[in-house]
Formats: structure tokens, sequence, C-alpha cells
């Protein structure tokens, strides 16, 4: 019996000593102690690796997504505008020194990008952008002809400077229009006035368009919507392009009127306003004192005949609103004899076209018809001739006005922070301030 029992004994002890050098772990740990086997880790390190792998790919393709050159033209002047709504964060003054340069340099190359001869190919390809600058180059629209292409000027560090998107040529049937610039400064605050005015830059074949690509209202972090709106609308803002003389937007006006002789040169700038700052008018249009006075009937009359229902008030003679008389552009272009032509839209309407892409063909056309109407120096019709000549004196009589107010200079800052003044009150802008 003692045999027994100690041999049973013996090989209990023999079991549990063979339990524990087994790879096997003892009951009562179940599997939280085992060692994982070779070909699991060798799993889950695979998976890692993977993982990581893929994270980088990530991270790699969304720095080249930024890096490499967009795939059209709107996307490229999306990415130059990007982030430009706080304005304060990104904007820098430039020196004195640097507005000369750029204002030289972007007429050399509007002056060279016009004309495909050889002279002019080898100015183009010795300066392709001003310093600071790099140049992105896109196919241009169908309409534009075979071979004719649109360069885009942006800034390489982004510090608040316009963009520019020139228009080359690669013969006579294709150059650009030479005598004609768009512009859209107020892109962020003014909704929809980007592509409207993209539009109109290829409809009109025109020469170049200049773009601001940070927010007027020189926006801060933390802003609220009614301090956004408030500093936009006063005008006084240094990153208010349209109303500041010492930036590179106000440069680009400037080298376009140098390369052009000035009067040969005719501006247009897309804005945009509420339709309740202007009850019962679509669009209105000033040439803010300038030469194109006598032609703004004409743009009247050839918006009715695309749209007869849209109505089109001519400032200051319809009334005294927008302006534009404050308008830095409008100021140098009326100091050198050129045409300028300050084009508001109501928010409805820009909405309106915006929705409607064969409407938005229409309104540009509309103006390119009325450009060539200027080029011809001849009105659509009689009535606008006569509708011109009243015009011309009623503007004429606001510009004169007391004897204190004989400048355009005194004009504007007698009218500074008046209630119908353009855009001193609030009546610029529909108040996006995206």
């Amino acid at each position: 019996m003692t045999m027994t029992t100690a041999t049973a004994s013996s090989k209990a002890s023999s079991a549990e000593c063979s339990a524990w050098s087994s790879p096997t772990p003892p009951p009562h740990e179940g599997r939280r102690g085992a060692r994982r086997p070779a070909w699991r880790r060798v799993r889950w390190a695979r998976v890692a690796a993977l993982a990581v792998a893929a994270a980088l790919a990530v991270q790699l393709w969304y720095w080249r997504g930024f890096q490499s050159k967009p795939q059209t033209l709107a996307g490229a002047i999306a990415d130059a505008r990007r982030g430009g709504r706080l304005s304060a964060a990104r904007y820098r003054a430039p020196e004195p020194e640097q507005l000369a340069a750029f204002e030289r340099e972007l007429a050399e190359i509007l002056a060279a990008g016009v004309a495909p001869a050889a002279g002019a190919e080898a100015l183009a390809a010795k300066r392709a952008s001003p310093t600071g600058f790099t140049a992105l180059e896109f196919p241009a629209m169908p309409r534009d002809g075979p071979g004719a292409r649109s360069v885009l000027l942006r800034e390489v560090e982004m510090r608040g400077g316009p963009g520019v998107v020139v228009k080359r040529g690669t013969s006579a049937a294709t150059a650009p229009r030479r005598s004609v610039i768009v512009e859209c400064p107020h892109s962020f605050f003014d909704s929809d006035t980007m592509p409207i005015a993209l539009r109109m830059f290829h409809r009109a074949n025109a020469l170049a368009l200049v773009f601001n690509t940070v927010h007027r209202g020189n926006v801060r972090e933390g802003d609220s919507e009614e301090t956004v709106s408030r500093a936009s609308r006063s005008g006084r803002e240094v990153t208010d392009v349209a109303h500041n003389p010492a930036t590179l937007f106000h440069a680009a006006h400037a080298a376009a009127l140098t390369a052009f002789g000035g009067a040969q040169l005719t501006a247009i700038q897309v804005h945009g306003f509420r339709d309740d700052a202007v009850p019962g008018a679509d669009v209105v249009v000033s040439a803010a004192g300038s030469s194109a006075t006598n032609h703004v009937q004409q743009l009247a009359v050839r918006l009715r005949a695309a749209f007869p229902a849209i109505r089109v008030l001519h400032s200051p003679v319809d009334t005294r609103k927008l302006s534009a008389m404050s308008n830095v552009q409008g100021q140098l272009s009326r100091a050198r004899g050129a045409p300028f032509l300050h084009m508001e839209i109501a928010k409805s309407w820009r909405e309106r076209l915006m929705r409607n892409d064969a409407e938005l063909n229409a309104f540009c056309d509309a103006v390119a018809a009325f450009l060539d109407d200027v080029a011809s120096g001849g009105a659509h019709d009689d009535a606008a001739a006569r509708g011109s000549s009243v015009a011309s004196r009623v503007v004429d009589a606001v510009l004169q006005g007391p004897p204190l107010a004989t400048s355009l200079d005194a004009y504007a800052r007698r009218i500074r922070g008046a209630a119908d003044d353009d855009e001193d009150a609030p009546d610029d802008g529909d108040g996006n301030t995206a």
C-alpha cells in the first residue's frame, strides 16, 4: 500500500515538472503568459511595417499635391489664394524698392507677351517672372486659338502679393487683346467675383488678369464676422488693394499702364454688392471719372441686349453709390488718361451667373462686345451716344464741384466717410468673408 502511494506521488511530481517544462503554460495562467509563436510575431511586424509605409505614402502624396503644378488654371488660382482669408498673418507690406522693381519687371513681361516677334519672345524668355515670383503655364481656352497659352505669375513665398495671369499668343491671330486687363481686388469679400473675372478674362481675350490673394479686411485669427465686415468696408486696411497704393496689386496696374502708354489700356474691375445696398439695381457701373465715362451707357446697352430685364445703373448719374471715386487704380488710370470701368454686380445676379454657365458666358460676351465698341470709338446705337453725352456732363459737374474739389484727390478727400461714397459706405461687398 505504501509502495503504491509513493509511486503515484512520484508520477504526479514527474507530471507536474513535465508540465512546467512544457511550452504549453499551466492551466491556471491561460494564454497570458504564453510566448507568441515566431510566425505570429513576424506577421504583426509586417503589418506594422505596411502601416508605416502607407502613412509615409499618404504624407508624400499630400506634400506633392501642393508642390506639383495643378492641372488647370482655375486650380492654380485657387492654390495661390489658399489661406488668404487670414490676411493679417500672411500679408507683408512691400518695400518701395520692391514695388518699383516689380512694376518695371512686370511691364517688360506684359509688353513682351503681346507680340510673337522674335525680339519679344527673347525678352519673355529672359525674364519669365518678376523677382520673387514663379511662372506656371497652362493651355488657353479653345476660343483663344491653337497654341495660345496662359501664364500664371505667383509668389514663391506667399506674402500677400497679387496673382497675375498673362495671356500669350503664337501668332497675330491668337495674340491677346493688348488694350484690356481684368482685375479682381476683393475676391474673398465679394463672393463669386473671382470665377466671373476669370471667365471675363477668357471671353474678352484680355491681356492679363490681376487678382488679390489676401482678404481685404486684414483678418486675424478669432475675429468675429462683424469685425471682419466692418474692417472690410472701411476701405482703410493695408490689405485692401483697391484703396492702398503701396501694394504689388497696384504696382501691377501701373505696370500695365506703363507697358501700353497709359491711354491705350482699358482696365475693368469686378466687384460685388448686397442687393439691398442699391435697391433697383442688378449692376452698377462707374468710370471713376476716367475717360471711359462716355462709354458706360454702351455697356448698359450690351448687357440689356443679352438680358432684357437686367437693371444697369450708371454711378454717379443714376445713383451716387458705388462710384469708385476712392479706388486708387481708378485714380491712376484717370491721371494717365486711360479708361477705367468699375463694375459692381448684385449678389443675386452673381449667384444666378454661377448657377448657369451659358448665362455667365453671355454676360462676359456682352462685356467683350462693349470692349469692341470702345476700341472702335463708336457707340452701339444713338440712345447710347445720347446717354454718354449726358453722363459726361453730369460726371464733369460732379468732379468739378465747388472750387475746393477741382482734383480727383480733393474730391475723394471731401467725400471720405460720406454716406453716399462708394467703398467707404457699407454698400460695397456682400458680407461674405469666406
